[in-house]
């Protein structure tokens, strides 16, 4: 792209000089198209109403502050699972405080954790 034509090939090609060109295409304003058939069902602005907050809004605000079960506080959840875990998972299965994923998560991680303590108990015990 950057090297030098040859002569040869350079003689080939015509001259051609910019005034020759054709001018560039003038761009048409874009129009808009209805698409549909039916401009009756095109969206229309309706006189402001005043909003009333529901009253179903103010109800999650309210549930965060709704006393909780002991068993459902993350302090305890993480000590029943490290002290008990079947009890442990139940209580994470239990509680709404944790999303799916947190507690698939809580789960596999307290499976892998239970397999390791298995794995150790067993190497003590072998070796006495």
């Amino acid at each position: 792209m950057f090297m030098q034509v040859p002569p040869e090939l350079r003689a080939l090609a015509p001259v051609v000089s910019p005034a020759a060109l054709p001018p560039p295409p003038k761009k048409q304003e874009e129009q808009y198209v209805y698409r549909r058939g039916d401009p009756a069902k095109d969206a229309r602005m309706f006189p402001a109403y005043p909003m009333k907050k529901p009253a179903a809004a103010a109800a999650p605000a309210q549930k965060q502050h709704e006393a909780r079960a002991w068993w459902e506080d993350p302090v305890a959840i993480g000590s029943l699972l490290i002290l008990l875990p079947p009890v442990g998972l139940a209580a994470v299965w239990r509680s709404k405080h944790y999303t799916t994923d947190a507690r698939w998560a809580l789960t596999v991680m307290t499976a892998l954790t239970m397999c390791l303590v298995s794995a150790i108990t067993i190497a003590i015990l072998a070796l006495r």
